[in-house]
Order: C-alpha cells, then structure tokens, then sequence
C-alpha cells in the first residue's frame, strides 16, 4: 500500500471500531484494532506535509479510541494522560474536527475525574468553533456527542426538563449529520431522563428508537 492507502485503511479501521465500541462489541478486540492502526501509523515514512498531518490526526483519533475502550473495560487510569496527548497530536495536525474531538475527549475524561468546570470548558470551544461549520457533518457529529455529554450533566444533577431539550437537540444534529449510532446513545438517554421523569410512554418510546438504530448499525456492519 501506498501511504495514502494506508491512511485511508486506518481511517476506515478506526470508524468501525468506534461504532463497534459503542455497541460494546468484543472490547479487548477493540484494543487490537487501535494497536494494529497505531503500528500501521508509525510505520509510515517520506510523507508530504498534507499526508502528514492526516497521520497526526489519526494517531490523535488512536489515542482518543483507545481511551473510551479503556473506559469501558474500566481501566482508566491513564485515560487523561491519553486525551492531552490526542489533544496536542490534533492541534499538530490542524485538523479542526480532529481538535474537536480531541476535546471532546479531554472533557470526558475530566468529568470522569470530577473536574466539571474544565471539562466543561473544553465543551464550550467545540460548540464556539462548530459555529462556523454548519455544513460540516463530521463537525456536527461532534457538536452532537458533545450535546449528549451535557445532558448526562443535567440528568445527573436533575435537570431534567433542560436535559431532555439538550438530547432533543443532540438527536436532531446527529440526524442531520447521519450518525445513527450517535442518535442511538441520545435516544437511550433520553430514556433514562424520562424514566426520572415518571413518564412511561415517552421511555419506552425511547428505549425502542434506540433499539431500532443499534440493530440497524449492526446490520450495516454485517
């Protein structure tokens, strides 16, 4: 393979097992796939300026991929360690959605450490630089599981009024961006918050939406 070739095979490697990780799919299966991309990205020589920052930006994507595979296997000790260093790897790349990400990424794992105030501050810089990316659906991809990300904040602290606008919010960005794993998770919170809400008929309709989606990705990847 050519490094264009191998770029766009990590690419690709790297998307299926961010949905496969979000379905809680053969996790340490997970952890090969981010080990393989990251031997692949390494391996990479003679690249152009363009070609490099695509590896930067992939290398940043490995660390963040890995991170939330780590967390779900509950291993997350150096998970922050992790999303700095994706952070710096994407603001080295340029690459504006990757940025984003990476901060997205970073904010998760300080709420994970109980830093709500800095977490939220890298929220904030997601949403302030997707202004300017409307058209942008990996953008909004991002401004829509950074939208999810809140209203777990508001759910957890029974703002649920506020949590459930916030999800609705999230669903229709990530619709429009065509991330229905994305939706999936919304739709599944939206349940729970729903659920503290005493309101049964919305929770099962929810809790259903979500169902549809997950299967519906998991036929796709077949």
């Amino acid at each position: 393979m050519n490094p264009l070739e191998t770029l766009e095979r990590v690419e690709s490697l790297l998307k299926l097992c961010d949905i496969r990780c979000r379905l809680s799919n053969d996790l340490e299966a997970r952890l090969k796939e981010c080990e393989d991309a990251r031997i692949l990205l390494e391996s990479l020589e003679g690249l152009s300026n363009k070609e490099e920052q695509k590896r930067l930006a992939l290398l940043s994507q490995t660390l963040i991929q890995e991170s939330y595979v780590f967390d779900a296997l509950e291993q997350s000790d150096r998970n922050l360690e992790r999303a700095k260093e994706a952070l710096n790897l994407a603001k080295d790349s340029t690459d504006l959605v990757q940025i984003a990400r990476a901060h997205l990424c970073l904010g998760i794992h300080l709420l994970n450490s109980g830093d709500l105030l800095d977490a939220e501050g890298h929220w904030v810089k997601i949403l302030l630089e997707a202004q300017e990316s409307h058209d942008d659906a990996k953008m909004q991809v991002v401004v829509g599981r950074t939208l999810i990300v809140r209203g777990h904040v508001l759910n957890a602290k029974g703002l649920f009024a506020q949590a459930i606008e916030v999800l609705d919010d999230a669903v229709q960005t990530l619709e429009s961006a065509g991330d229905k794993i994305g939706m999936a998770e919304a739709y599944e919170l939206m349940s729970k918050v729903y659920h503290n809400l005493n309101d049964p008929e919305s929770t099962d309709f929810c809790l259903q939406r979500s169902k549809e989606l997950k299967e519906l990705v998991m036929t796709n990847l077949e």
